[in-house]
């Protein structure tokens, strides 16, 4: 499907829903996001002797809008700021010769739908896709042996729309509610060709939502 489309139709499905919703909720979130990619952020240059990938700690913040259609069924919306990626560190012999950290840093804008159903008037499980919009990505290497740092600005070596699944489960106070939520991405951040190298995102987040205001006609 072509990214502008798909976009397009999610963005469509939100205005819908709560368009003509009869019960809505409006509240703001914010968490943190421990973050990752399925692959490595960097080229294997070299034979590495030690390779380890870590994730980034990042945050959330954001809007959404939840639409009660019945005691147990909602369907939700939400439009949030994300910082992701994953770092990395390593060295090429065992003399220690060659090491290095890195850091690749993803800022987004992500706008998931879900169907979210209550188990109980406070507990409930949740799920649906997500699009998202890459607005910045910079790569940072710092060679440790050399003491130099090179950062790249290499938003235009990646896809900007992306898609996955965010299965999540949470608690709603009155006014406060805590959720944690887990998104797989489905499509592969970077442009390069070589298929050993497909970064795609994995993010475990944990977010405090605060409601606004609720809207009954």
């Amino acid at each position: 499907m072509n990214k502008q489309l798909l976009l397009s139709v999610f963005f469509w499905i939100a205005s819908i829903t709560f368009t003509f919703a009869q019960n809505l909720n409006v509240g703001v979130r914010g968490g943190l996001n421990y973050a990752t990619v399925n692959n490595d952020i960097i080229y294997r240059y070299f034979n590495w002797y030690e390779y380890s990938q870590q994730p980034r700690i990042g945050f959330h913040v954001g809007v959404d809008a939840l639409s009660q259609l019945s005691e147990k069924v909602a369907l939700q919306a939400e439009l949030f700021f994300s910082t992701e990626g994953a770092k990395a560190s390593g060295q090429w012999t065992d003399s220690g010769e060659g090491k290095m950290k890195s850091i690749q840093k993803f800022s987004l804008l992500c706008l998931p739908v879900f169907v979210k159903f209550n188990l109980t008037p406070r507990f409930y499980i949740m799920g649906g896709p997500q699009v998202s919009y890459l607005v910045g990505s910079k790569y940072e290497y710092k060679d440790l042996v050399g003491n130099y740092i090179t950062t790249e600005d290499n938003l235009e070596t990646m896809n900007k729309i992306g898609w996955g699944m965010v299965p999540a489960i949470g608690y709603d106070l009155n006014k406060i509610g805590i959720g944690v939520r887990y998104y797989v991405g489905l499509n592969q951040l970077n442009k390069d060709d070589n298929t050993d190298r497909e970064l795609k995102s994995r993010v475990f987040s944990i977010a405090i939502r605060y409601k606004l205001f609720h809207f009954n006609e």
